[in-house]
């Protein structure tokens, strides 16, 4: 995990299901508050079969569950 408080928050994967998966927060201070922006990065194991599924549900998957959470 990597800290740049209060800018940065970096999470990554050790051990788990993905290959790799980071999840990456950015703060923005404005005079309303603040903006968070959460970019995430990950790969599937398996290689190219990792990679159809990533392309045909994964990544659609996730951004509909980060799309619920921000609600």
């Amino acid at each position: 995990m990597e800290i740049q408080s209060p800018l940065f928050l970096e999470d990554e994967m050790i051990r788990g299901d993905f290959k790799s998966f980071t999840h990456l927060h950015h703060f923005k201070q404005t005079d309303n508050g603040t903006i968070k922006n959460d970019l995430i990065d990950f790969e599937s194991p398996y290689g190219a079969l990792g990679k159809a599924v990533n392309k045909i549900y994964l990544k659609k998957y996730i951004e509909t569950y980060w799309q619920k959470e921000i609600r």
